[in-house]
């Protein structure tokens, strides 16, 4: 190292009347300071950041896996619920998608053609006794009330028997107001006629003759 330092400098002169055990020392001190300060500031960070990136990626990977787990789940629990409205519901859910939309599609165009607003509506499910099928149905409307009589009395044209069970209006300026309306429609579906036996027309026909 020597030879590629200027002798007229002092530490030239500090290195050529010290012993070489001394600069054999000295010299191991300064690599292992450079290693040292290598480690520390280079090599340990960037270890770090790196075993925390696998562990974030581990941890990624078994959110994955956690969430084809649950769509699994979710498939399997759709299959199931198709199958079991499949049971419950039967040959009568096309009856009842028809009903529903031969109601709720005139009122919804009704509230239209009265120049109001439906904020919202729910529909509970049909409930029939004695072939008559009843929906309720709740309607949350904003409008005038001049047009909000006027659509009740499209009401009393409508194809489907509808009926006002409950109303309240709370006013929100000098003309409009919101409406909070229950409604139920009534749909009947008439029963066949039960089938005759045949053998008993025939004793009747020999009766009659």
């Amino acid at each position: 190292m020597k030879y590629f330092i200027p002798r007229n400098s002092r530490f030239y002169s500090f290195i050529a009347h010290t012993q070489p055990s001394m600069r054999y020392t000295i010299s191991a001190l300064c690599v292992g300071c450079i290693s040292g300060i290598w480690y520390l500031l280079l090599y340990r960070p960037i270890e770090l950041y790196l075993y925390k990136q696998a562990q974030h990626m581990d941890a990624i990977q078994k959110q994955m896996q956690h969430i084809c787990c649950i769509k699994n789940q979710k498939q399997s629990l759709e299959k199931s619920c198709t199958q079991l409205q499949e049971k419950i519901i039967g040959p009568t859910h096309d009856t009842l998608h028809q009903q529903y939309l031969n109601f709720i599609l005139p009122l919804i165009e009704n509230i239209r053609t009265c120049h109001m607003h439906l904020v919202s509506y729910t529909v509970t499910p049909p409930q029939t006794i004695d072939s008559v099928t009843t929906y309720a149905i709740h309607m949350t409307i904003k409008g005038t009330m001049t047009h909000y009589m006027q659509w009740l009395q499209t009401l009393q044209t409508a194809a489907v028997s509808t009926v006002c069970t409950h109303i309240s209006c709370t006013y929100n300026d000098t003309n409009n107001c919101t409406m909070q309306v229950d409604l139920q429609c009534f749909f009947y579906t008439p029963q066949s006629a039960p089938k005759e036996d045949p053998s008993t027309l025939k004793q009747a026909e020999g009766l009659g003759g």
